[in-house]
């Protein structure tokens, strides 16, 4: 059970943004939004994740996400979605509420959008924003453990928010999920269970950097087994041309040893740019 405090939902009239594994993302009202596994449209029942009631994997997955923001809404500067609680979907069934960034997640929106219309210094700004938030959220004994720019949201401010912590590690508690293949660490010799999630983490925050200097995902051309392969033989995309290449090598190499030193990397490139 949870200490926190909760609302009783009234009906409303909602809309799918979204669906994972464990549950759907729909309107809550016109600044917020709902994750759970049951959704409404004009106050009915429509929706439901089938076999949520004898999943006990979901169920973990949802209390873990819960957890998660309780302990990151202790510092309101992260930049994590605005967590607003858990609402009373049913009696005894809870979905969690969270700020609705109206930009979507920033891998949709890298492809909507021109490269040509978001400077380098923007694009910087994102990258050290992530690196710091990631460095927090270590020290607080999380890690996000399924890092993306699919999982990074983007308010209407374009400000970037990581997102989607249902499968988060929490202090000595192991993460349900794993990073995507084209963000997925190669291991180097090492079981999978043996690399350090820090390393793990790093990695993947290399492969959003990149995909927000490069605009695309990295290997976006690959399948998901084709990457992995790659990754396995060393190679990795093209950086050519790619702003903060040092940087993001530096990730795919396992040279940094914690998010904060990526963000000072980072910083250091902002540094050049103003002096030049």
């Amino acid at each position: 059970m949870f200490p926190s405090s909760h609302t009783i939902m009234e009906p409303f009239e909602s809309r799918i943004l979204g669906a994972g594994g464990s549950g759907f993302v729909t309107v809550y009202d016109e600044n917020t939004v709902i994750k759970g596994y049951i959704t409404y449209f004009q106050g009915v029942r429509r929706i439901e994740r089938e076999g949520y009631e004898n999943d006990e994997d979901v169920q973990q997955r949802n209390k873990r996400e819960r957890e998660v923001y309780e302990r990151l809404s202790m510092d309101p500067d992260l930049k994590v979605l605005k967590y607003y609680g858990a609402v009373e979907l049913e009696p005894g069934h809870f979905g969690l509420r969270f700020e609705w960034a109206k930009n979507g997640d920033l891998r949709s929106f890298i492809r909507k959008n021109r490269l040509e219309d978001y400077p380098v210094e923007q694009r910087l700004g994102w990258a050290i924003d992530l690196a710091s938030t990631l460095a927090k959220i270590h020290a607080m004994g999380v890690f996000q453990s399924d890092f993306s720019c699919r999982n990074v949201m983007l308010t209407e401010d374009l400000s970037v928010k990581i997102a989607d912590f249902d499968g988060a590690a929490l202090d000595n508690k192991e993460p349900f999920t794993c990073e995507e293949y084209w963000y997925a660490i190669p291991q180097r010799g090492r079981k999978w269970d043996d690399i350090p999630q820090i390393k793990k983490e790093l990695f993947a925050l290399g492969c959003g950097i990149y995909e927000i200097m490069a605009w695309k995902k990295p290997f976006g051309e690959m399948s998901d087994d084709q990457a992995k392969e790659a990754y396995a033989r060393e190679e990795f995309p093209g950086l050519d041309g790619v702003a903060c290449a040092d940087v993001i090598l530096g990730c795919w190499n396992e040279n940094f040893e914690s998010a904060g030193d990526v963000e000072m990397a980072l910083r250091a490139h902002v540094s050049g740019l103003e002096e030049s």
